[in-house]
């Protein structure tokens, strides 16, 4: 199971690099991430979260899964952090907003495998956007 998570965190980071790189400007490359959930949940495979899953199910007793499936979850994270900072997110801010924009896909990934919601990441999007411009309203990126 180790080696199936592990092959499979390459190939997301992958399609993401892939996503994210069709885009030039900061906003349109974060919204590239979500995009990309979107078009993952329209697969017709999708089953939610392999890595939350396989954390559930080996609970308690396989840790290098848990393991694995933190070091996806920080990856994204630090991914979308760094594309708040060139969206013009303060460094000081983006951590917490990085947060923000998980918990927003991760249940994005939840409505869309059990409700069915095949645009929940549009949704969070929306959401995610509004947390976006509030925050550079709210604290202007700092001049050089």
């Amino acid at each position: 199971m180790t080696d199936f998570l592990e092959g499979h965190i390459e190939t997301l980071e992958a399609s993401l690099i892939e996503a994210v790189s069709a885009h030039k400007e900061p906003r349109a490359r974060l919204r590239a991430v979500f995009d990309w959930h979107t078009a993952w949940f329209r697969q017709p495979d999708f089953a939610g979260c392999v890595f939350s899953r396989a954390t559930e199910e080996y609970k308690g007793k396989q840790d290098a899964i848990a393991e694995i499936s933190r070091l996806q979850k920080r990856s994204l994270r630090h991914a979308i952090r760094a594309l708040l900072e060139a969206a013009g997110v303060r460094e000081e801010r983006s951590e917490q907003l990085a947060h923000f924009m998980i918990y927003l896909l991760d249940g994005a990934v939840v409505s869309a495998n059990v409700l069915d919601e095949k645009d929940a990441a549009d949704q969070a999007w929306v959401a995610a956007e509004r947390l976006l411009d509030d925050e550079t309203r709210r604290h202007p990126p700092t001049k050089n």
